[in-house]
C-alpha cells in the first residue's frame, strides 16, 4: 500500500489502498458467512441488509475515487499554481465548473440515497427484532 502525505501531515490512502480495502470487505462479506443459507432458501432480513450495507460500502470506495479524479481534473485545468496553463476562455472555465458541479451534485445525490438506506434499514432491523422479541420497545 502506498501512501501520500496529505494536508496537515495525515496520509491519504491512495487508490490501490482503497482497492485493497474493498476487496477485502468483499471477501469477508460472502453471502454463506451470513447465516449459511443456501441459494434457494428464503434471505433473512438481516441478511439482506449485510449484503446492502456491503454494497454500498463498494460505492463508497468508488464514489472515494470518482472525488479524487475529478481533482485531479480540476487541478489539470487550473493548473497547480491556478495559473490556467491552457489558457481557457471563460466561457470554458464557466463549462468546466458546471460540469465539475454537476458531477458532485450527482455525488450528493447518491450519499442522500445512501442515507435513506441505512435509515431504513435500521428500522427494519428494530421491527425484525420487535418480531423475534430481541428488542425492548
Amino acid at each position: 500500500m502506498t501512501n501520500r502525505p496529505f494536508k496537515d501531515n495525515h496520509i491519504e490512502p491512495s487508490g490501490d489502498d482503497f482497492q485493497d480495502i474493498a476487496r477485502e470487505e468483499l471477501d469477508l462479506s460472502s453471502w454463506s458467512e451470513y447465516g449459511g443459507q443456501e441459494q434457494n432458501a428464503k434471505p433473512t432480513v438481516k441478511n439482506a441488509i449485510a449484503e446492502l450495507i456491503v454494497a454500498m460500502a463498494a460505492d463508497e470506495v468508488a464514489i472515494a475515487q470518482l472525488i479524487r479524479a475529478e481533482a485531479t481534473n480540476i487541478e489539470a485545468f487550473a493548473g497547480k499554481q491556478r495559473e490556467f496553463p491552457t489558457s481557457p476562455t471563460n466561457q470554458q472555465i464557466n463549462d468546466f465548473q458546471h460540469e465539475v458541479a454537476r458531477v458532485m451534485e450527482t455525488i450528493v445525490e447518491k450519499q442522500k440515497l445512501f442515507l435513506r438506506m441505512i435509515e431504513t434499514s435500521v428500522r427494519l432491523l428494530h421491527w425484525e427484532g420487535e418480531r423475534e422479541g430481541d428488542c425492548d420497545p
